[in-house]
């Protein structure tokens, strides 16, 4: 080897006197060195005869940079394969990825340390000496671009093993792999093969075999090993051949090897925690699963028996117990629910239904509903709505409705005087959307900056004192932030202590086409009315002002009535036309009026039914 790399030519391109000091003390005595000082000098002597085996290239030179330079090179023919390793400033991590980008193979780094600069000039020119053994340019590619890897990483080693003879040569990378001290150690591919572990020795020889052959495409396994010192290691070897005889099996392989022992037993513990895991996750469902069943039964009997004895005759003491039972009961009923949910939160299992429903519908009941509660208190409940919030929508209802009772049923429960109030309005709208944003605002006590800023964690309280006081276990709120999240919006809370809270959050909700259309309510005025504990805002429909309408007004109302539920049903269309000029009569006003009131109950199939006995009874066929 020593009379080989004393007729090595290095090209060094570079201005800096130190520099060329250095390098010319490091490398004289073992290579030719030849010097460049600009970038036009080093495109004219690389292309001389003999050319330089290897160049020394800093990155600032005075007519161009050491990138521009490189680039020319590597873009050249005659230059393209010379190895070029870049002089460049300690950790400037830019320089090594604009050096790789235009081609570049190695690095030095100022100031300059003669046994790297040796290591790195002799490892690139070891890498040349294989590369120019191989005939096939595919494959000199393919073990360029492997062997390059292994270069850029201190961890990886490279091997070149003689098929025919066994012989094969490591880098001291790959020997620190298979756990031996030296090359010498390690020389042929039999002492390879003695360190296959037995479980995987087949199977790595077949691959190699088959790969050899040409029967598979790729080298590329992982298996392990068995060091000297008695250690199991995992290694990742990835090859390509490089010489073949006259029948084209492979003679000759370069490659990589690494250590991925740390890999493999992370996979190894994660996979076990994972079964662990699912496993525990498996047996909390089904307990939760199996005691809300056992405690919802005798629940719902207690519930339901507490509610009829409610409607019978009985002393107000005698009531008053029953009411706190019928309340308590509730309650827990509801704790189960979020327990349930939360455990579906957890698994990823929580999953949003899509129906259509009335807006106004779900939040007059609200306030119905809450409103008791308020009354109990004191408290006045106020609803506002936007007058461009749609009134129809496809959607959850359910789980909308579970996060709007949990905010209102918290601002009631921590209001002790004052208001509490629900706005409603429209955030975006498209074609075929809208987003929603829902704000409950009470006049209760408040929370600091700490307090707001825990406040959807898991089962978080204020204080111990909270819980003894208002009740509930802090799962609400988590809840209700998922459900959000599942809506396609998100939840946001202000508040200061003594100074009630304000809770907001939106929600993405498909256009309900096909159902009831806003002609229902064409004439509501009372988006944005008030409501007081005694009187809650319903959006009142106008179908029962038009019962004792004037005949001549209801052929109007009636093709309205056809025009939603044309959309229901095509087959209505066939119909229209004759039963329209027959309503001026006061046994059809009925029918017309049954129709419309089911329409205002968002009843479709009902209306339908009444409109096709309508037709029977007129002997007007349906198919037509």
């Amino acid at each position: 080897m020593g009379e080989q790399l004393k007729k090595t030519s290095i090209l060094i391109v570079d201005d800096t006197l130190k520099n060329l000091d250095d390098l010319q003390n490091i490398l004289q005595d073992i290579y030719t060195v030849s010097i460049a000082r600009n970038g036009q000098v080093a495109l004219q002597l690389s292309t001389n005869d003999p050319q330089p085996d290897l160049i020394l290239l800093n990155i600032l030179l005075p007519d161009m940079d050491g990138y521009k330079l490189c680039r020319q090179l590597k873009n050249s023919q005659p230059t393209e394969d010379i190895p070029v390793i870049f002089i460049i400033p300690n950790g400037d991590n830019h320089a090594e990825l604009e050096g790789l980008k235009v081609g570049g193979n190695e690095f030095i780094y100022e100031p300059l340390n003669p046994n790297t600069v040796k290591m790195r000039i002799e490892t690139q020119l070891t890498l040349r000496k294989l590369i120019s053994d191989t005939e096939n340019k595919n494959h000199q590619k393919k073990s360029v671009d492997r062997l390059q890897i292994a270069l850029q990483n201190g961890k990886l080693g490279f091997w070149d093993v003689n098929l025919i003879s066994g012989e094969q040569v490591l880098n001291n990378a790959g020997i620190d792999v298979f756990g031996h001290s030296s090359t010498q150690e390690f020389m042929c591919r039999e002492d390879w093969i003695a360190t296959l572990h037995p479980d995987d020795k087949e199977r790595v020889l077949e691959a190699g075999a088959s790969y050899r052959s040409g029967a598979s495409n790729e080298y590329d396994l992982e298996y392990r090993i068995i060091t000297p010192g008695g250690e199991v290691r995992w290694v990742n070897s990835k090859g390509t051949a490089t010489e073949w005889d006259q029948h084209g099996n492979a003679t000759r392989m370069l490659g990589t090897v690494a250590d991925i022992s740390q890999r493999k037993n992370l996979e190894a513990s994660l996979i076990n925690a994972k079964d662990v895991a699912e496993k525990a996750s498996q047996a909390k469902d089904n307990f939760l699963a199996n005691i809300s069943h056992e405690i919802r039964t005798p629940l719902n009997a207690v519930i339901g028996l507490t509610h009829i004895c409610l409607q019978t005759d009985m002393r107000n003491e005698q009531r008053e117990y029953l009411d706190k039972v019928y309340l308590c009961a509730n309650s827990l009923l509801s704790l189960i629910d979020n327990i349930l949910d939360f455990s579906k939160i957890e698994a990823g299992k929580l999953s949003m239904e899509s129906s259509h429903f009335s807006l106004d519908k779900l939040l007059n009941e609200l306030v119905a509903t809450s409103n008791i509660k308020c009354q109990d208190k004191g408290l006045k409940l106020l609803l506002e709505i936007d007058q461009n919030v749609p009134k129809q929508l496809e959607g959850d209802s359910h789980r909308l409705e579970q996060v709007l009772n949990n905010l209102v049923g918290n601002a009631i429960k921590f209001t002790e005087k004052g208001n509490v109030t629900i706005y409603t309005e429209l955030l975006e709208e498209s074609n075929s959307s809208t987003l929603l944003k829902f704000t409950i605002q009470d006049s209760g006590i408040g929370m600091n900056s700490q307090e707001v800023a825990e406040l959807f964690h898991d089962f978080f309280q204020a204080d111990p004192s909270t819980t003894r006081k208002y009740g509930g276990i802090g799962l609400g709120l988590t809840i209700s932030k998922s459900l959000v999240e599942l809506m396609g919006g998100e939840i946001k809370v202000e508040s200061k202590p003594g100074e009630g809270s304000r809770f907001s959050f939106s929600a993405r909700f498909n256009k309900a086409h096909g159902y009831i259309a806003d002609i229902l309510t064409s004439s509501d005025d009372s988006a944005n009315l008030g409501t007081s504990q005694a009187d809650a805002a319903i959006r009142a429909e106008p179908m029962q002002q038009y019962t004792d309408a004037e005949p001549d007004l209801l052929a109007p109302l009636f093709q309205q009535a056809v025009d939603l539920l044309l959309e229901y049903d095509s087959s209505v269309e066939r119909v229209v036309k004759k039963i329209i000029p027959l309503v001026q009569n006061e046994n059809r006003r009925t029918r017309l009026s049954a129709i419309q009131k089911a329409l205002g109950e968002y009843d479709f199939e009902k209306s339908l039914i009444i409109f096709q006995e309508w037709a029977k009874a007129e002997d007007i066929d349906l198919e037509v």
